[in-house]
Formats: structure tokens, C-alpha cells, sequence
């Protein structure tokens, strides 16, 4: 019988059908970000307490996951470890406060975190879309905007302000050193990247000044684009990361 429980509280998980919406959510990220040991952790809270009451044990599994994994690129196989070490103890009892605890103890800190945020290039287009979906959430929060989700890629996709295959004079010295950095990542929506995507900054921006995000919106304060534009549109960025991923819940 309780095995039968927990194969249908998994399929729930995992087809991110469970009766909370918040958790669901985080789900589609620990699927998107292939966060494989993120899975053990969500079924163990779920299956000793309810969706609901997990979601925080899962957002801040996550958030660890972002900082820990897809930024700062420490050793994945010492969170895995981690993180099923902690599933392991959910089953066995522990409580949700305290698997939170576990996870804000393991977790880097701040000033590290926005140390290798401020650096960092994303080259795999799942990690580029939620960092980028989380940053747009935390400028729309702090705007008092509506909490419009840019989740659909079939309508909202990565954007390389300094393009991937820039004219052969618009070419950067160290191109690969800068095409993936996330201050030169944006989101845009499809129907206009086509006509922009390998174009000029100025010809670009009269295509984002339409845009309904306001991580795109921002690039309208540049009136050039440069590596030293890129660096500082990520150090700014970098100030939001840990509210964008703060661990406690």
C-alpha cells in the first residue's frame, strides 16, 4: 500500500499535477534545469506531509541547486549527496523547518553567490531561461508590475544582445567570451527576434522598447553595447540573485 502511495504521489510530481500550483511551478524548474536529485527530495516531503506544505523544502532544494550548481559550479556530486542524504532524512521524520534549515546551512553564501553571478556565462538555453524568468520576476516585483510569467517558449525566448553571428566587422575581440555571459542574455518575444537577432544594438532597441518584459525594457538606459556594457548590466543583475534565489521560505 505505501508503495503503491508513493508510485502515485511520484506520477503526481513528476506530471506536476499536485494540488498546489506554487509547487507545480517549481517542479517545471527542477525539470527544466534537470535538477535529477532535486526529484528524491520533493517525493519525501510530499509523501510525509502534502504539497502544500512542501513547496518551500522544494523551492529552497532548488534555489540551492541554482547557486551551488548552475552558478557558482562547485562539485555536483557533493550536492547530490547532500540532497539525498536529506531526502533520506525526511522519510525517516525530520521535519520541514529543519530540512530547511539543513538546506540554508549547506547553501553558499550571499556575497559568493553575487561574486560568481557577476561572472558567469550559461551556455545550455534551459539554465539561460530561468535564471533570465527569475530575474524578470524579482525587476516586476520590485516595479509593483503585474506578475506576468514569461514561461511559454513557444512565445518567449532567449535573446543574445550582442548576437551569436554578429557582421564580420561587429565582431568582439574574445567572442566566445562574452556571447553567453548573462549580462548579454535577455528575453524576447519570437515575433520580433527574427528580424533583430543578428543585428546592431540601435536597430535592436527598436524592437525592445515594445517589449512587455522589463528585463529587455532596461536595455533601453544603454546607448551602446559593449563588453564593458555587458559587465555592468550583469553586476546589476548580480544584486538581485539572492532575492531571485533566497533559499529560505
Amino acid at each position: 500500500l505505501e508503495l503503491s502511495s508513493s508510485a502515485n504521489v511520484y506520477s503526481d510530481l513528476i506530471g506536476r499535477r499536485t494540488d498546489s500550483e506554487a509547487l507545480n511551478d517549481d517542479l517545471d524548474a527542477v525539470a527544466e534545469l534537470n535538477a535529477t536529485a532535486g526529484w528524491p527530495v520533493a517525493l519525501a516531503a510530499v509523501e510525509k506531509h502534502d504539497a502544500a506544505s512542501a513547496r518551500g523544502v522544494v523551492r529552497a532544494a532548488l534555489d540551492l541547486y541554482v547557486r551551488w550548481n548552475v552558478i557558482m559550479r562547485l562539485e555536483s556530486t557533493e550536492l547530490e549527496e547532500f540532497l539525498y542524504k536529506l531526502a533520506h532524512e525526511l522519510w525517516e521524520g525530520a521535519s520541514l523547518e529543519a530540512a530547511v534549515d539543513s538546506i540554508v546551512s549547506a547553501a553558499p553564501p550571499d556575497e559568493d553567490f553575487v561574486e560568481a553571478f557577476a561572472k558567469a556565462s550559461l551556455s545550455r538555453r534551459n539554465q539561460q531561461r530561468h535564471v533570465l524568468e527569475r530575474l524578470e520576476m524579482v525587476l516586476r516585483k520590485d516595479a509593483g508590475a503585474d506578475e506576468l510569467e514569461p514561461r511559454k517558449a513557444h512565445t518567449v525566448h532567449v535573446e543574445h544582445v550582442y548576437p551569436r553571428k554578429p557582421a564580420k566587422s561587429a565582431t568582439w575581440k574574445d567572442h566566445d567570451n562574452w556571447i553567453d555571459r548573462i549580462g548579454n542574455l535577455t528575453l524576447l518575444h519570437q515575433r520580433l527576434n527574427a528580424s533583430v537577432k543578428n543585428g546592431p544594438f540601435d536597430k535592436k532597441k527598436t524592437k525592445y522598447v515594445h517589449s512587455h518584459l522589463m528585463l529587455t525594457r532596461q536595455l533601453m538606459d544603454f546607448d551602446s553595447w559593449s563588453p564593458k556594457h555587458v559587465e555592468a548590466r550583469q553586476r546589476m543583475l548580480a544584486e538581485l540573485a539572492p532575492r531571485a534565489w533566497p533559499i529560505t521560505y
